[in-house]
Order: structure tokens, then C-alpha cells, then sequence
């Protein structure tokens, strides 16, 4: 009867982990900051049209296996341009370092906007 119930969670245990829902936590390291200021085009209409400098920040991290992948740190709304500002990168890389992160985690603008605030909070 033991093996029986130690068996079946064997296999649930297998069935969860090869339908990628097993949660693993992870850290990751951030390897690079891409982006150049440049000059564009802003605002949607006459009124509010010019031009400006942005950045537009692209942050490269690593995970553990050592797979890279980038987030955007900016965000385009009707002509205007957010960027993420990160006042000392190599402080917030070592604070990414000390963090882990949940394996179902996505990866995107919005979650790197959060990190910083955290960041910030801490700073």
C-alpha cells in the first residue's frame, strides 16, 4: 500500500514537472543596457508636435542555463516615450543579483517597471 501512494506521487510530481506548471525559482543577472540617444519625432497632432532626445533603453538579462533575453525599458503612448531611469546600473544589477524569481515569471516591461520601483523603494 505504501509504494502504491509513493508511486503515484512519483508520478504526479513527473507529470507536473514535464507540463512545465512546477513552479522553479531562479535568478538572473543583468549582463547589458543597449540603447542610444536619438533624435525623434514626438507628439500626435500640430499642436503638441517636436522633436526630442530619447534613449530608448533595452535591458539584457541571463538567466541560470545562461539563455539570454532582453526587456524593453520604454514604452511608446500617442507620441510620447517613457523610459525607465535607473540612476546607478551597477547597484540595481546587484540588487537583480540578490532577487529570485519565480520560473513562471514573464519577463516584460511591466515587470521590469515594478523591479525598479522595488529597486527604488529599497534605495
Amino acid at each position: 500500500m505504501g509504494a502504491d501512494i509513493i508511486t503515484l506521487v512519483l508520478r504526479l510530481i513527473i507529470a507536473r514537472f514535464a507540463a512545465g506548471s512546477w513552479v522553479i525559482n531562479m535568478r538572473l543577472k543583468l549582463v547589458d543596457v543597449l540603447g542610444e540617444p536619438h533624435e525623434v519625432e514626438l507628439g500626435t497632432c500640430e499642436l503638441c508636435f517636436s522633436t526630442g532626445e530619447v534613449v530608448e533603453p533595452t535591458f539584457v538579462f541571463e538567466k541560470e542555463d545562461r539563455t539570454q533575453f532582453k526587456v524593453d525599458g520604454y514604452w511608446w503612448n500617442w507620441g510620447d516615450c517613457t523610459e525607465v531611469y535607473v540612476e546607478n546600473i551597477v547597484d540595481f544589477a546587484s540588487f537583480i543579483a540578490k532577487q529570485t524569481f519565480d520560473g513562471n515569471q514573464v519577463f516584460d516591461t511591466n515587470w521590469l517597471f515594478d523591479l525598479i520601483d522595488k529597486y527604488d523603494e529599497i534605495d
